[in-house]
């Protein structure tokens, strides 16, 4: 799931949910699971955070992926069942 819109106007826009296509150091390339721009591919860089605290005489910087990992199972098949 992205956490930021990277391109609204493309349909890549905060909570979408994505598939990864591949993995790399610096991007992540990814597909549209569902919806009106299902299918449509987009390259996630990781974006750098700055720390706003004052508190310090220097800023915290990490780099990191808008994204949340979710994971999917589909269990229900035919013939199969629980005993609860």
């Amino acid at each position: 799931m992205l956490l930021r819109n990277l391109d609204a106007t493309n349909g890549h826009c905060s909570s979408t949910h994505y598939i990864f296509v591949s993995l790399h150091d610096h991007v992540i390339k990814a597909e549209v699971a569902s919806g009106p721009y299902a299918g449509s591919t987009l390259l996630i860089p990781r974006i750098p955070h700055v720390s706003q605290e004052m508190e310090f005489p220097f800023t915290f910087t990490c780099k990191q992926f808008p994204v949340k990992p979710a994971f999917a199972l589909t269990c229900m098949q035919q013939g199969t069942g629980t005993d609860i």
